[in-house]
């Protein structure tokens, strides 16, 4: 098997031969992977302060580094109002993607809901 590209802005740290979407002439074709802490709307922004740069600094640890470099993942941080940007924009070029495609959404099956404590 031979890759052809990779959809993401630069080329894999890991797979350094194989070009970009974007790099052979498709700039739409670009899907990273991101994770995120969450917190509840009303979480006091001195809370937020602490928690963030507790994140901050386990992001910044040796372990964390060498998995992200074993993975080919960026080493890049967000603070809370960029990751509430790159959120909102995920979610609009989502909601854009399942429209303009068709995709209608399904009603999700009743005994799947979580139950309550």
């Amino acid at each position: 098997m031979r890759s052809i590209a990779i959809a993401a802005d630069q080329r894999s740290t890991v797979f350094p031969d194989v070009a970009t979407f974007r790099g052979q002439g498709y700039p739409d074709i670009v899907m990273t992977a991101w994770s995120g802490v969450f917190a509840p709307r009303a979480t006091p922004p001195a809370v937020m302060e602490k928690l963030s740069a507790a994140l901050r600094q386990a992001n910044a640890s040796a372990a964390a580094i060498e998995s992200r470099r074993r993975s080919g993942g960026a080493d890049l941080w967000r603070t809370p109002p960029e990751s509430h940007a790159l959120l909102a924009s995920e979610i609009a070029r989502w909601e854009r993607c399942a429209r303009e495609s068709g995709v209608e959404p399904e009603r999700a099956d009743p005994r799947l809901r979580p139950r309550r404590a």
